[in-house]
C-alpha cells in the first residue's frame, strides 16, 4: 500500500461528517471522504468518494472508532 501511494499525488482530501443519532456515550454518524489525486507519471487528476456509516464511542473521556460500516 506505502508502495502504491508514493505513485500518487494527493491534491485535496475533504470529509462531511453527519450526526444521525446521539445515544449516551455513543454517536451514529455518516463520514464522507472525498480524495482528488493523480499519478505522478502524470495524467488527469481523478476523484474518489467513499461514504462510511461510523459508530463513534465515548472511553475514558476519548471518542474513539467503535464501528465501521461502508455505506452503500
Amino acid at each position: 500500500t506505502l508502495e502504491s501511494w508514493g505513485n500518487i499525488n494527493f491534491l485535496d482530501l475533504t470529509y462531511d461528517l453527519v450526526t444521525h443519532s446521539v445515544s449516551g456515550n455513543a454517536v451514529r454518524a455518516r463520514v464522507e471522504w472525498l480524495v482528488r489525486f493523480s499519478p505522478k507519471s502524470g495524467g488527469q487528476p481523478q476523484e474518489s468518494k467513499t461514504t462510511l456509516d461510523v459508530i463513534f464511542k465515548k472511553e475514558d473521556a476519548t471518542w474513539k472508532i467503535g464501528e465501521i460500516k461502508s455505506s452503500l
